[in-house]
């Protein structure tokens, strides 16, 4: 490393193995300057502090470029002559950056930790986040799995950890790492992939469990009814795709005679999720039922603790369209929408207090005509409003 005033220089060293004899008999001219230098100048490098994810994209960036202009600038070699000159170097060879680094097989990157004093007064944070790492690296390298469960508890969190931590670990036999914190010291000897695939899959294993055993509810219109499956299966549109529900023996004998393609249902059993958490499939389905789309009819509506009493009855429209739930009525207009049958039913009500909290104590001259329409026909409509103890 390389210090000038505020200039922070890292030596790289270009060595393509095996490439230097023939680079300097094809291109007939001396060996050049085989050093190159990445600068960081300015502020950010104020006292020779660069910020490591800086730096380690930098140094990214500048591999990458020179492996990239390797590929352009790899040289035709000539056909049908035997000796130096058809020895071959591959642009991933060539376009290789070594450290320039002053001790034999060694090389050792130094770091410091943000300042911690001022996050918390009793505990310095860096700190012990470096010291955790170390934990975590050894007992990855240990494969103690009660000890990183103890560290980590949270089973997706620990298999992300165990991902990232994965880079730093030796990939092959031919060289070691060793990760010092203030407080710890921990050698990586060995490849640890197998273990880290071993994690994935149980991690894997357990998420399938977990999204079998969430009892979901969902609704939608029959598109398949497959009697013959083993178990009797049927598919229903939920949202944009079709959501197949694999029956119960239970269930199988008391709907599936009486299901017809078109029909509304509501199904609940063991969902399985996909990685966004959306619903995908559900297996045991242990309730199915047909639904109605006929309107209900109000004499009171009741949201938290208020209650609206009204003078006539209030018809609400229930509709579903691609998994979705609609409750609506003209006069007043209101709409609720909702996944659920249920969502929607409480959107409505939320939704009619709003807009009687809102509109319907409001005057005229502060609402728009739409406005003063819906506090025309909410005021003919609710006659008293009440809070339930």
């Amino acid at each position: 490393m390389l210090y000038e005033s505020e200039i922070l220089g890292f030596v790289l060293v270009f060595f393509p193995p095996t490439a230097d004899n023939w680079i300097r008999k094809c291109a007939n001219m001396r060996s050049p300057d085989r050093t190159v230098f990445l600068t960081i100048d300015g502020d950010l490098a104020a006292g020779g502090r660069v910020p490591i994810d800086i730096l380690a994209a930098k140094m990214k960036g500048l591999h990458e470029l020179v492996a990239a202009t390797a590929k352009l600038t790899a040289p035709v070699l000539p056909r049908g002559k035997k000796g130096v000159a058809q020895i071959k170097v591959a642009p991933k060879d060539a376009g290789r950056l070594f450290f320039k680094d002053f001790k034999r097989n060694c090389l050792t990157v130094e770091f410091d930790l943000a300042e911690g004093d001022a996050l918390f007064a009793e505990e310095d944070w860096p700190v012990s986040a470096a010291d955790m790492a170390g934990e975590l690296l050894r007992g990855i390298r240990d494969r103690n799995e009660s000890r990183l469960a103890q560290l980590v508890p949270d089973a997706s969190a620990r298999m992300a950890v165990a991902r990232k931590a994965r880079a730093l670990m030796p990939a092959s036999l031919d060289h070691q790492v060793k990760i010092r914190t203030p407080h710890q010291s921990v050698d990586l000897a060995s490849p640890v992939d197998d273990y880290i695939k071993t994690l994935e899959a149980q991690f894997a294993a357990e998420q399938r469990e977990q999204r079998r055993t969430d009892c979901r509810t969902a609704a939608g219109k029959v598109t398949l009814i497959d009697i013959g499956a083993d178990p009797p299966m049927v598919g229903i549109r939920h949202g944009l795709f079709t959501l197949f529900c694999a029956l119960s023996p239970n269930v199988s004998r008391e709907i599936v005679g009486d299901l017809t393609p078109g029909a509304l249902v509501e199904i609940t059993g063991e969902a399985v999720l996909d990685a966004k958490g959306k619903l995908r499939q559900i297996v045991n389905v242990s309730e199915l039922r047909q639904l109605r789309q006929e309107p209900i009819r109000w004499t009171r509506l009741t949201c938290g603790n208020r209650e609206f009493i009204f003078s006539r009855d209030l018809v609400v429209k229930v509709t579903n369209s691609d998994g979705g739930w609609v409750f609506e009525t003209e006069e007043p207009s209101i709409v609720g929408f909702g996944l659920q049958r249920q969502e929607a039913h409480l959107a409505f009500r939320q939704d009619f207090a709003t807009c009687w909290d809102v509109i319907a104590s409001k005057e005229d001259d502060r609402l728009t005509l739409d406005a003063i329409d819906l506090k025309t026909a909410l005021k003919s409509l609710v006659a008293d409003s009440r809070i339930i103890e």
